[in-house]
């Protein structure tokens, strides 16, 4: 094996289904969050092949950032203010 590609699923064609009047069974997934893609592209690399040729791409997301002092500061500081 010379090249191991894992293509992200890719959802930005919904519109042009919705265009066209079809019904797309996949219009509610959502685009994979960068972080699985990464996890399953270390997975393929220690899979026994020459890591080197392991790669992914296609579009993903980005998980939300945290508010700033992360969920639990937050939420303390106004269980304190009540």
């Amino acid at each position: 094996m010379k090249r191991w590609d894992l293509c992200a699923f890719n959802n930005l064609c919904a519109d042009k289904y919705i265009r066209l009047d079809k019904v797309w069974e996949f219009e509610k997934t959502p685009l994979i969050e960068e972080s699985f893609m990464e996890e399953l592209a270390d997975i393929a690399r220690r899979s026994g092949v020459d890591p080197e040729i392991v790669r992914w791409s296609g579009s993903t997301v980005s998980p939300p950032n945290p508010p700033v002092g992360g969920f639990q500061t937050h939420h303390k500081l106004k269980k304190q203010e009540e």
